[in-house]
């Protein structure tokens, strides 16, 4: 069952099917309605990352299997703007896709890390790695956001077609080529791993697997450097042996 806000649908699909969905609720303001139904119109809101005005979110937490990849969608009934999209996931921004209000029938979905114009690499369910070596754990700040997907919708107008990568592509590339230096043919990137004292109930965190096909969008958008999102969905994915 996927999550609503007004006329956005996201969900989470795992191997191609629709990932059940538990603790559903809406924070809007001071306002938990717990049902996954906004019962303010959305004019309420909360404060967080970093963000200095109120961003509605509708939270849930989905069931993880180490292996499986998984597909991040959303879409909106409305269309009568462009929205840009933004995934994080386990806290890093992964790139986004537009809504066009000029194709109604499509749904925007989020496969992977792109790396070039032509591949992507999808994302997959890992096993943290534990460890009790202070100097071989990730620093405490990493771990509010791991085990976390997460979309915030921005209003956006679409100004030019373009499949070129700008800058910030390109460093997204690089990084992505950083991290994935191990053999091309293996599901890998490098492990998480967090020290035993701060594994907080986490058993999984995302992994990109092997280079796929798959042909970039031509699309440009713009939209406020500071706008904040219309909506904030967020899905905390956990092991069902720690739920």
């Amino acid at each position: 069952m996927p999550l609503f806000y007004e006329q956005f649908t996201a969900w989470i699909s795992i191997d191609g099917c629709v990932a059940d969905e538990y603790g559903v609720r809406v924070v809007n303001g001071d306002h938990d309605n717990g049902d996954g139904n906004s019962g303010d119109g959305g004019k309420g809101g909360i404060k967080e990352m970093g963000r200095g005005g109120n961003v509605p979110r509708v939270e849930c937490w989905i069931p993880s299997v180490e292996g499986k990849t998984f597909t991040i969608h959303w879409t909106d009934s409305v269309r009568t703007t462009a929205t840009d999209g933004i995934v994080r996931v386990d806290g890093k921004e992964c790139g986004g896709k537009v809504l066009s209000p000029h194709k109604p029938e499509s749904d925007a979905c989020k496969v992977g890390w792109r790396i070039s114009a032509t591949e992507v690499r999808p994302f997959v369910f890992a096993k943290v790695g534990l460890t009790d070596d202070d100097t071989l754990a990730f620093p405490d700040v990493l771990h509010p956001h791991l085990g976390e997907i997460q979309i915030d919708i921005h209003k956006a107008i679409i100004t030019t077609m373009s499949t070129e990568f700008n800058a910030l592509e390109a460093q997204a590339q690089a990084i992505a080529s950083e991290i994935t230096n191990e053999d091309q043919n293996s599901t890998s990137t490098l492990t998480t791993v967090v020290h035993e004292k701060t594994k907080k109930m986490i058993e999984h965190h995302t992994r990109f697997g092997k280079p796929l096909s798959s042909a970039r969008p031509a699309v440009r958008v713009t939209r406020e450097p500071d706008s904040e999102p219309v909506v904030r969905f967020l899905f905390r994915y956990r092991s069902l042996g720690t739920c």
